[in-house]
């Protein structure tokens, strides 16, 4: 196989590195993968040093590409539009994990009193409503890209 061309693959749970010809998955030479949203992404205060998602990728990729850590630990996928200001001109390929935090915030209406069911409703309606439109435009954004998502 040539070296030149390979990404290195750890298995989940295991440092068993298998290589692949990167042709084959990103389907041209050279990557610059972008890793935007939450605290999925970034993630280093939570794990270990070295494994943090974005140390694992680098290593996935190895000489095969670079990998650039725009997420942001908290955001909301309305905060996510600020994080493609920094998107490298020669990025290739996006990754986003948006709405963990939105659904976080959202959890203080289950414990909002009210009288009927309809007014329940009516709350998490206004939520879905907002997370929606909020998702709907970074989803705009993302297209726009023209990058594989």
């Amino acid at each position: 196989m040539d070296k030149m061309h390979s990404l290195k693959i750890l298995s989940s749970g295991s440092n068993e590195v298998h290589a692949l010809p990167s042709k084959a998955i990103w389907g041209f030479g050279r990557v610059n993968v972008v890793l935007l949203g939450d605290s999925i992404f970034d993630n280093q205060c939570y794990v270990e040093q070295d494994l943090a998602v974005i140390d694992h990728l680098r290593k996935w990729l190895g000489s095969a590409g670079t990998a650039s850590l725009l997420a942001v630990d908290g955001s909301v996928a309305r905060d996510v539009n600020r994080q493609f200001v920094r998107i490298p001109l020669d990025a290739t390929h996006v990754f986003l994990s948006a709405g963990g935090n939105d659904a976080l915030g959202c959890m203080s209406v289950l414990n909002q009193p009210v009288s009927t069911v309809m007014e329940a409703l009516g709350l998490l309606t206004e939520r879905q409503t907002s997370f929606a439109n909020d998702y709907l435009a970074l989803a705009d954004q993302l297209v726009r890209l023209n990058l594989p998502v």
